[in-house]
């Protein structure tokens, strides 16, 4: 019995944790769906509105466990690979095409900043407030119409990593007047762990709508490289 009560995880239930943030650095493929709302404004000058429900990859780069002089446990991770594709009615009107919407990081030189994960209370990692942070691009099709947008998702209580069977604030917002195009703000939900093959058939496909080559390594650095159209 007192090999139960002083178990870990009975510490665990008992102050509110149902687990821990990483001990130490790994790789982490996490799915999703990223609901957006676009604005458009037609050839006929109406303004319309549309959701779109954008399947998302990422690869996170998950730093070591610490403890802060507060005493509070967090974490910081870098967004290493993060892709999104989606189709959109107004836009396809827009453009007279079938346009497909895609999400990516923003290449280097473009440094991409930290992201972080932080216990809300002394004495256990969750529940705990995470903060999603990246420079990113959109594209419609192989045109770039959004360039290095700086942008945040947040979600706080969350009870493990990923955050699970929660609502993630997606809060990167954007507007451009002059192609009469914009962004919302929006939200992340169905976070989930993903193998290495899901991940790359997400970002293959986000590639292929932009005519970028397929990646092979779900490990590797994923450069901007075309193929070449004979």
């Amino acid at each position: 019995m007192e090999e139960l009560f002083g178990s870990e995880k009975f510490k665990s239930v008992v102050n509110g944790s149902f687990g821990h943030f990483p001990v130490g650095s790994q790789t982490e493929f996490e799915g999703s769906t990223i609901s957006l709302p676009i604005m458009a404004q037609l050839r006929n000058g109406w303004i319309s509105t549309e959701y779109i429900d954008f399947k998302a990859f990422m690869r996170l780069g998950l730093e070591r466990r610490v403890v802060t002089q507060l005493n509070r446990t967090q974490f910081e991770f870098n967004i290493e690979v993060w892709e999104l594709h989606g189709r959109s009615e107004i836009l396809s009107e827009k453009f007279e095409m079938d346009a497909y919407v895609t999400f990516s990081l923003t290449p280097p030189p473009q440094k991409q900043p930290k992201s972080i994960c932080f216990s809300n209370q002394d004495g256990s990692d969750f529940p705990a407030t995470i903060v999603y942070s990246a420079c990113y691009d959109v594209y419609v099709a192989d045109r770039k119409i959004v360039d290095a947008q700086m942008g945040v998702a947040l979600c706080t209580p969350i009870m493990g990593i990923p955050p699970r069977n929660v609502l993630v604030a997606f809060e990167k917002p954007f507007e451009d007047r002059k192609i009469g195009i914009a962004f919302g703000r929006g939200c992340c939900w169905g976070m989930r762990t993903i193998s290495p093959e899901e991940f790359l058939e997400g970002v293959n496909e986000a590639r292929r709508i932009r005519g970028w080559k397929k990646v092979t390594n779900p490990l590797g650095q994923f450069k901007v490289e075309k193929i070449n159209k004979k």
